[in-house]
């Protein structure tokens, strides 16, 4: 089952991707509230789509494996990051494909 595994530095957190959107963020109308207080006025959008699952920014900033992010597909392994709350998605079924054996060959 697709999931995010909250971490705050208080142990993590596993929510599971029940719904085909989910709201993550500091105010407390969010569906998975941060508690980190670096976080207020911070919310993205973990939602459904075919593959897999994508995150949409709404408000604050987000980073997507360290790189500022809007709107990605995200893949098994991805961490989020929003002040100082990781977030790590699990989605065994949304690996990213492979290499060619070509590239691999060149060392991609």
């Amino acid at each position: 089952m697709p999931r995010i595994i909250v971490n705050e530095g208080e142990g993590a957190r596993p929510v599971d991707l029940v719904v085909s959107r989910l709201v993550v963020g500091g105010s407390s109308d969010c569906d998975v509230r941060l508690r980190h207080p670096a976080t207020a006025g911070a919310e993205f959008l973990v939602q459904a789509v075919p593959g897999g699952h994508r995150v949409v920014r709404l408000r604050g900033e987000l980073l997507l494996n360290e790189e500022p992010c809007d709107v990605a597909m995200l893949q098994h392994g991805d961490t989020l990051r929003v002040g100082e709350s990781m977030i790590l998605y699990k989605n065994p079924a949304a690996r990213r494909a492979a290499p060619p054996p070509a590239a691999r060959a060149m060392g991609e």
